[in-house]
């Protein structure tokens, strides 16, 4: 069943303007059930907020968002803070394999955000060499416009994907104060109860089960990698499009669902309100083999 995750918050361990047990309550007054504290280059927080999240019967795991004047890197599932300051801006791979070693998820935050000089930092100009070290990609972060920051971040998440990356979509509120919400993308993964929350995000990227939304969820039937169908459609029209490497295809999408045809690549999977003049999809995934993963 897929549910709602928010990866990207901030207390005042670093910049944000919540206590950490401020922020469990914001959050959990808001209706999510999961999320991640990601301070900046610190951990320091995380203790009490995972104290308030588990009395308040939230799920949480334990994050980082590595910062740096050549961009910023969210680390997620960690089991603590890791030295981070010998980074190489001509080789982000030795940070990327670090984390993975202690057993964490990576991927860039903001990636495409206007660069210097007028947001030092924010945009990510670290060189990867090795893409299959990135498990996701921030693609909306909500903070930040959706043109041209986060359309530049889903052109280069989907050109990653059609060249075979297995790179997962992720949105970000990037959290620091309270905010109007209305309207933003979220991150919903399939998770599986009685795991912890950690374990559930890993299963989701390493299986491909991560959409990111502002509104509706695409369902996948259990027997069928390709059918599916909207969770709680609210009867606008929608029309999904689906891309590979090789072809584009898209259809009206219908109350009972649609089967889409057998992919023997990975494919982009938007969905678009055809009632709404915005031309950026709600729904944004991508389908991998979900029995034999890439990576």
């Amino acid at each position: 069943m897929y549910k709602r995750i928010e990866l990207h918050n901030h207390t005042i361990a670093s910049d944000g303007k919540f206590a950490p047990e401020e922020l469990a309550q914001y959050l959990h007054d808001h209706g999510i059930p999961s999320a991640s504290l990601a301070d900046h280059n610190t951990t320091a927080g995380y203790a009490r907020f995972a104290k308030t999240c588990a009395d308040l019967q939230m799920e949480t795991m334990q994050g980082m968002e590595v910062t740096t004047w050549y961009g910023h890197l969210l680390a997620q599932g960690i089991s603590g803070y890791f030295e981070w300051e010998d980074f190489r801006k001509n080789n982000a791979d030795l940070l990327l394999q670090r984390i993975h070693k202690d057993g964490g998820l990576c991927g860039p935050a903001h990636p495409c955000s206007i660069p210097y000089p007028f947001s030092n930092g924010m945009a990510w100009t670290m060189q990867i060499h090795d893409w299959h070290l990135v498990d996701f990609l921030e693609i909306v972060n909500n903070a930040h416009p959706l043109y041209p920051d986060n359309q530049r971040a889903l052109y280069l998440w989907k050109a990653k994907v059609l060249e075979g990356y297995h790179i997962q979509p992720v949105s970000g509120m990037d959290l620091h104060k309270p905010e109007n919400m209305a309207g933003w993308y979220t991150t919903w993964i399939d998770a599986e109860e009685g795991k912890t929350l950690s374990k559930q995000f890993h299963d989701a990227i390493r299986y491909g089960k991560v959409q990111v939304t502002n509104g509706p969820v695409l369902d996948f039937d259990n027997d069928s990698l390709f059918h599916c169908s909207v969770q709680n459609p609210d009867r606008s029209t929608y029309l999904l499009t689906i891309e590979t490497a090789h072809e584009k295809k898209q259809e009206l999408m219908r109350p009972e669902g649609i089967v889409l045809p057998k992919l023997q690549e990975p494919a982009v999977i938007c969905v678009y309100d055809l009632s709404e003049e915005e031309e950026y999809p709600r729904i944004i995934t991508a389908c991998f083999d979900r029995q034999d993963p890439m990576k």
